[in-house]
């Protein structure tokens, strides 16, 4: 365990409850929370596995390009024009909409339109034809955000100084950008005070008037909490479980990239479960002492320190000596397959190492938890 977990509790909730509009009825996700200590002047690499309340439960009648009519037999959704869509100082939540089911359960894209009962999702360049979605089930769920993730955290330590310097928490994202060991794309911070338009979320650079409250948290990228104090804090990361596959989007790269990434089990995953070699997005090696391929880096959150190096390094070989195929430890015993060591930890963010390569193809990485049967549709 390289995240020190307290402990986390799963709270079943059996009452069956039906959206506004839909025309389906589903029982509501078991609801749990974590409880996880950053060390003090530490780093922690964390994800939030678990999500807020659904809004909307529904079934997919029809797609095209990135456009999802719903369902509308029985009662009509009977939205608003773009309901779901953020407008700065007049709708301050984002949405995404998760797929419950079908060729792309447990992805999940921005809502970046809607009229009465259909949606537009941002997909950049991309499609959703040509995967199997009619009949199938989404949700539409508001994302954590700094204001609402972190505004009732005692964990959270505010700066007194409007340019986020002496004791304080910080946020650090990190952008797709290629190359190992990247620096933070974006550090946020809270400053409490009276300046500069009062309390509220400041990004690092930017302007110190402007307020980041409703910045979205990604559910499946990892982050850093940095804790900047003398003292051991403990964060709760309460929610909803979600009940579909964990999935993630893994691109191939002509050059090495790290991509921060997390698992939506509430499970301890093994190597072996997380299908990371099976759903193809993990390039395997040749070489048996890992000198190639992809890796697999573990950060032990309960250790001291900023910036901190990985304790662990797994590689997956598929040659035939030493034992055969199998996950490796990198300086590990090369006659130890180590498929078995449970590196997918629920809260714990780790970090896939894509090695350079010309095969530059998107997979989908997706695995299902223990705790879910394969016939769940």
């Amino acid at each position: 365990m390289y995240l020190h977990t307290r402990n986390w509790i799963l709270l079943p909730l059996f009452a069956a409850t039906a959206s506004v509009g839909t025309a389906i009825t589903l029982e509501t996700d078991p609801m749990g929370i974590l409880e996880l200590e950053v060390p003090a002047q530490s780093d922690a690499l964390i994800s939030l596995p678990l999500h807020r309340t659904a809004v909307y439960s529904g079934q997919i009648a029809t797609v095209e390009g990135n456009r999802i009519d719903l369902v509308t037999t029985g009662a009509s959704p009977d939205w608003s024009e773009d309901e779901w869509v953020y407008v700065a100082d007049t709708q301050l939540v984002t949405y995404y909409a998760l797929f419950m089911s079908g060729d792309l359960e447990g992805c999940y894209y921005t809502i970046s339109g809607n009229d009465a009962d259909s949606l537009e999702l941002d997909l950049e360049e991309g499609s959703l034809d040509g995967f199997n979605l009619n009949d199938q089930v989404l949700q539409i769920i508001p994302y954590w955000t700094l204001g609402t993730f972190f505004g009732e955290q005692d964990a959270v330590t505010a700066s007194a100084s409007i340019t986020g310097l002496g004791e304080r928490s910080e946020v650090h994202f990190f952008s797709n950008v290629e190359g190992v060991n990247p620096a933070s794309s974006e550090i946020f911070y809270y400053y409490e005070g009276s300046d500069f338009g009062g309390d509220g979320w400041r990004l690092k650079g930017d302007s110190l008037t402007t307020l980041h409250d409703d910045q979205p948290i990604a559910p499946d990228r990892a982050f850093v909490f940095r804790n900047v104090t003398d003292a051991t804090v403990e964060l709760l990361l309460p929610g909803y479980v979600q009940m579909t596959q964990s999935a993630f989007v893994i691109e191939g790269s002509e050059s090495s990239n790290d991509l921060r990434v997390s698992s939506a089990s509430m499970l301890p995953t093994s190597l072996a479960d997380s299908k990371l070699i099976e759903t193809g997005g993990f390039q395997a090696t040749d070489s048996i002492s890992g000198l190639s391929g992809d890796q697999v880096l573990v950060v032990d959150n309960f250790a001291e320190g900023f910036n901190k190096a990985a304790v662990a390094i797994y590689y997956y070989y598929n040659g035939s000596a030493f034992g055969g195929p199998g996950w490796r430890l990198k300086g590990g015993s090369l006659l130890t397959i180590m498929d078995a060591v449970e590196v997918f930890q629920p809260g714990q963010g780790v970090i896939l190492r894509k090695a350079a390569s010309s095969e530059t193809d998107t997979h989908l990485w997706h695995f299902l938890p223990g705790y879910l049967s394969p016939d769940i549709d």
